[in-house]
């Protein structure tokens, strides 16, 4: 997302204003918008952490919705990926649920839970 540097309307310079000094466009619902959008995009990235894909989708669309930021795509499409490789791996623990289970276990694992069997 790109700061809001210059006026939309005039192009004069705005700092930090909310209000353009030359031709007073506001934007102050723009700048407020933004800063939910870097903040909601940052919570998605914290659900996403935690493992919360779904809490993580929501934010990153809803920050989508506000201003579209890079992030928040990368993070709706992280999850959807996670998303898609779920349904992926239910698909193979239909046909076989032990090889797709030991295939999930660390190397170390796999081998001491296929002798025990």
């Amino acid at each position: 997302m790109e700061p809001l540097d210059r006026c939309l309307a005039c192009r004069a310079r705005l700092g930090e204003a909310q209000v353009c000094a030359r031709c007073g466009t506001d934007f102050s619902i723009s700048r407020r918008a933004q800063r939910q959008a870097v903040a909601l995009t940052r919570l998605a990235v914290q659900e996403l952490a935690r493992g919360q894909t779904g809490q993580a989708a929501a934010a990153a669309a809803a920050a989508s919705l506000l201003a579209n930021p890079l992030l928040a795509q990368v993070v709706a499409r992280v999850v959807k990926r996670r998303k898609d490789r779920v349904v992926e791996l239910s698909k193979e623990t239909a046909v076989d649920g032990r090889e797709v289970a030991n295939s999930c276990l660390p190397s170390n694992l796999r081998n001491s839970v296929s002798q025990s069997n």
